[in-house]
């Protein structure tokens, strides 16, 4: 586990914005809610991932779909040292991509140190941009933390929240950003949205062979953060991965509302 840490008084520090509601607020309460998940989960791969998607629900309606993925991590905990991790923005208009200057992200598990080496090694390609209000209450970007902090050992954070950019710029970002073994990227993203059910199932299961198949052609109607994952799938070919659904359901088995339905998928791509 990663260890919890207080934060430095001379650290920049992007704090927990939505704890409290997407999930318990207090450390004790996270810890035992991550755990219970994680504990339930049973997804293990011999060989490791290198890109999961999770999606960002609260965790009542995702944090089950979301723990399959990381307990496939756990295995190969110890290999990895930089997480990237790409969410679309919900909470400001942002063109581009938005880097923060924060040195470290915080929930009531600790602080995570952002890997400012590598923010600074992206900081020149087009679209890429320090942004603050498109992180201060971002939630795609911080409900993934404590599962991070709960199945890694150590690691630094490279936090991307994305707007409005275009493909070439984000497969950019993501060929600079790739590395080897010891980096993970985490797209962050949920299915699709305000369907009625059985046409929502119908709408996953289109999108869920998209990803099957590696075809960048996912829109705003398919996933919240097609444009990170489309950029994730064209590398992914590139890089002859294969991608696999792990486990999925929709807003529906938790709310027993099946006229406004949200969708919920976990993949790796190894």
């Amino acid at each position: 586990m990663h260890p919890v840490e207080k934060a430095d008084k001379k650290m920049s520090v992007r704090y927990a914005a939505v704890s409290g509601s997407f999930y318990p607020a207090h450390s004790q309460d996270l810890a035992r809610e991550v755990g219970s998940f994680i504990n339930a989960a049973t997804t293990v791969t011999e060989k490791p991932p290198k890109i999961i998607v999770v999606p960002h629900a609260h965790y009542s309606f995702s944090g089950h779909i979301a723990a399959e993925a990381f307990h496939a991590l756990i295995d190969h905990q110890h290999q990895y040292k930089k997480v990237i991790l790409l969410g679309p923005a919900h909470c400001c208009c942002l063109q581009g991509i938005a880097t923060s200057a924060n040195s470290a992200f915080e929930t009531p598990l600790g602080t995570i140190d952002v890997a400012k080496e590598l923010v600074d090694q992206i900081d020149q390609i087009a679209g890429v941009h320090v942004q603050e209000d498109a992180h201060t209450m971002e939630y795609s970007i911080e409900v993934q933390l404590p599962f991070l902090q709960t199945v890694l050992s150590e690691f630094s954070l490279v936090p991307l929240v994305v707007g409005d950019a275009t493909p070439k710029q984000l497969a950019e970002v993501l060929r600079a950003l790739w590395g080897g073994d010891e980096t993970l990227i985490v797209i962050s993203s949920d299915m699709s949205h305000h369907l009625y059910d059985n046409d929502a199932r119908h709408k996953d299961a289109d999108t869920v062979e998209k990803i099957h198949q590696l075809k960048p052609t996912l829109n705003s109607y398919d996933a919240c953060g097609y444009r990170a994952l489309n950029a994730a799938l064209v590398l992914a070919e590139n890089e002859g991965l294969k991608a696999e659904l792990i486990c999925q359901c929709n807003s529906s088995v938790v709310t027993g509302n099946r006229d406004n339905v949200t969708g919920y998928a976990s993949f790796m791509m190894v």
